[in-house]
């Protein structure tokens, strides 16, 4: 059986390797040259707690456009570019005043898919944004109920499934949501 390794993995041993390995080359003068000065001032407390400029990129099914964090009006949204154009990069989601932490691409490319709680009260809800459009749906409810996203496969591409702890708090029922009407069925009572 062939074995492959994924990018990330290789940039991981890549950078594993460079820590793990001993230098063999002693600083020359002329190397040492080239180093900033050191600086008595502290560092900013931006450049340390403040946003990324990019954050989580994410390709589409398709592998034509690129999803990523980024921050709109100094919170972190969802911004979506052709893979060829990503000068050209526009925010699809506009959430404010908190950050959006995690997002994924709809198995079909047309949507992002993000959850959201309302000032830090962990009831998770799960959005939809149409990417051609622009048009925002609402998944779940926003009152004491929160969602997991359990699964997506392209052989299913207009649905997934997630978890919704409506019915008892303490459990999380599998119900697989229709992405384009948000109707949802329960596949899986869960009590235990």
């Amino acid at each position: 059986m062939k074995k492959t390794l994924s990018l990330a993995a290789a940039a991981g041993f890549v950078a594993l390797a460079s820590i793990a390995t001993p230098a063999v080359a002693q600083p020359t003068a002329q190397s040492t040259a080239q180093l900033p000065a050191q600086s008595s001032e502290p560092i900013p407390r931006k450049l340390i707690f403040g946003n990324p400029s990019r954050l989580l990129p994410k390709l589409s099914p398709d592998g034509k456009s690129l999803a990523w964090l980024a921050p709109r009006d100094g919170v972190l949204n969802v911004w979506v570019a052709p893979i060829d154009a990503l000068a050209s990069a526009k925010p699809i989601t506009d959430e404010r005043p908190r950050p959006i932490m995690e997002y994924w691409w709809s198995p079909d490319g047309t949507r992002i898919l993000y959850a959201q709680d309302r000032g830090g009260n962990e009831n998770w809800v799960l959005y939809g944004v149409e990417v051609a459009t622009g048009t925002q749906i609402t998944y779940t409810d926003p009152e004491k109920v929160t969602v997991r996203v359990i699964g997506a496969s392209p052989k299913v591409p207009g649905s997934i499934l997630i978890g919704l702890n409506n019915r008892v708090p303490q459990y999380h029922d599998v119900y697989r949501v229709d992405l384009a009407s948000g109707k949802r069925e329960l596949v899986l009572k869960n009590d235990r």
